[in-house]
């Protein structure tokens, strides 16, 4: 083999990629979501491999929207290949009445619930997705440009909970992050294993296939921007983990679902994750999946800080002083008869 030729992923380095989006049970149960491309179809064969080797078992599932007439077609194609390597695969299908407009964001949370309705309704706790290098660097292009903060350029994380409402698990693992998608073509080559192309990839109006191209004809830019994310992503870590310490100390939960936020001690968060404190609470209560914009959290901090704070609406939420602590309720649940706060963020 050439050496400028990539390399394949091997076993043993995928069961290294594997364990750190760990721990994992003993004899785990998993799932992969699968399309039939080139990244979920090395990711299925490369977990595969590595529960077995553990005395566990993996689904593949595979989402048909309805989108495309191809699609089942591919679903089955998809079913046929893995049923002959003994690798267990469902077909979950899209039945819901098709929006009008938002097409793409209405699929993309659409494939979510159905793989997270799945994954608990077999007790499945482990959901592995094929994003790799090259997905992760578009990821951070697309947030440069629009002015994404550090967080924002951490981009996907290796492991994390579902990004829609609802329960926090199954856990998502994306182990091939560090990996180039050209490595994993070249698995699939030497495993003798096809795989399905979508036409979609190389479609212009898509503003992740114009950043794509741009990428790839700038010789390391991939390798630099998932770089950018790593070196985020362990900063953003350790603020989670300090985050998590003021959380657990100053967040009360009521059996009602509101929480109470003790005065003293959010006064004593340090300005550096005061404003990542106060999104997690309201996107906690709120049930809200994307946070609410930074400059919004930015006042809605420095507002409860004041004296004169008497109260606030803010991403779903409201929130009440009371005596020695804030109560965040979600909006809705809210008697209409409640006096309206003095602000909106």
């Amino acid at each position: 083999m050439a050496t400028d030729e990539p390399v394949p992923v091997a076993d043993q380095e995928a069961a290294r990629l594997i364990a750190a989006c760990g721990p994992f049970e003993a004899s785990p149960e998993v799932a992969v979501a699968v399309s039939g491309g080139a990244d979920s179809m090395a990711l299925t064969l490369l977990v595969d491999a590595w529960a077995r080797g553990q005395g566990g078992r993996v689904t593949a599932l595979t989402v048909d929207h309805g989108l495309r007439h191809e699609a089942a077609a591919e679903a089955a194609q998809v079913k046929a290949w893995l049923t002959a390597r003994g690798i267990a695969h469902e077909t979950l299908r899209w039945q819901d009445d098709k929006p009008q407009t938002g097409i793409q964001a209405a699929a993309r949370r659409a494939r979510y619930e159905l793989l997270l309705t799945w994954c608990r309704s077999h007790d499945v706790i482990h959901l592995f997705l094929a994003h790799h290098a090259d997905d992760q660097a578009e990821t951070v292009a697309m947030r440069q440009a629009r002015g994404s903060g550090p967080e924002g350029l951490a981009a996907m994380a290796l492991i994390g909970p579902p990004p829609v409402p609802g329960p926090r698990w199954p856990r998502l693992a994306r182990p091939l992050l560090p990996v180039r998608k050209e490595r994993l073509e070249a698995t699939l080559r030497a495993m003798g294993q096809p795989w399905i192309d979508d036409p979609s990839n190389l479609d212009l109006k898509f503003e992740r296939v114009r950043i794509r191209r741009r990428l790839f004809a700038e010789p390391g830019a991939v390798e630099r921007l998932a770089a950018l994310a790593a070196a985020h992503a362990e900063t953003r870590a350790k603020g989670d983990r300090e985050l998590a310490g003021w959380l657990a100390q100053a967040v009360a939960l009521t059996a009602e679902g509101a929480v109470r936020v003790d005065h003293a001690l959010a006064d004593q968060v340090p300005d550096y994750l005061r404003e990542a404190f106060w999104r997690r609470i309201v996107m906690t209560v709120g049930g809200r999946t994307l946070p609410p914009r930074r400059e919004k959290v930015a006042r809605l901090a420095a507002a409860v800080r004041d004296p004169g704070f008497r109260g606030a609406t803010a991403a779903g939420c409201r929130l009440a002083v009371k005596a020695g602590h804030f109560l965040v309720q979600r909006e809705k649940a809210v008697r209409r008869t409640q006096a309206a706060p003095a602000l909106a963020f």
